[in-house]
């Protein structure tokens, strides 16, 4: 067996899918990496969502992202399977150097909402800024020092 490597998957399922086949999608492919030897790391299903394009005269989609450790082949017959099913309308598979870690469990929502955690760090990352600088000085990034000024003319062109 060869090495297991780290992949992200990310495929789009037909919107005309009722919610029990969709789900059984989700299942069959989780069921095919784990049964050849993988591992599921997580899972993330999107609500419907409005497609850039039409994809197989469809204007939405419901996207799904999974992260996987698997082997090559078991990539590949993902792949393949993915490719001849009818409720997919369109599919990518990435290899990763590093696992994804999903760690919701250490940022409850309902402990703190977003805007007062936010609202936090400002103050914080403003007082750093502020003591890494002198006094009446403007603290400098990087981007700043290496960056071009902007010319308000433009060069004229040469004509031979």
């Amino acid at each position: 067996m060869s090495a297991l490597r780290f992949y992200e998957i990310a495929y789009i399922l037909d919107p005309q899918l009722e919610e029990e086949q969709q789900v059984a999608l989700i299942q069959r492919f989780s069921d095919l990496v784990t049964s050849r030897g993988g591992s599921v790391d997580h899972i993330d299903r999107w609500e419907r969502r409005r497609l850039a394009y039409e994809i197989r005269d469809r204007r939405e989609g419901f996207y799904v992202f999974m992260n996987i450790t698997a082997d090559p082949a078991t990539k590949a017959e993902v792949d393949r399977q993915m490719g001849l099913t009818e409720g997919i309308l369109r599919h990518r598979i990435f290899r990763r150097k590093h696992p994804v870690i999903v760690a919701a469990e250490e940022f409850p929502v309902e402990e703190a909402p977003i805007e007062a955690v936010a609202g936090e760090a400002a103050p914080a990352v403003a007082s750093e800024s502020a003591e890494a600088a002198p006094a009446g000085e403007a603290a400098s990034t990087p981007e700043a020092e290496t960056a071009e000024p902007e010319s308000s003319t433009s060069p004229e062109p040469t004509r031979s």
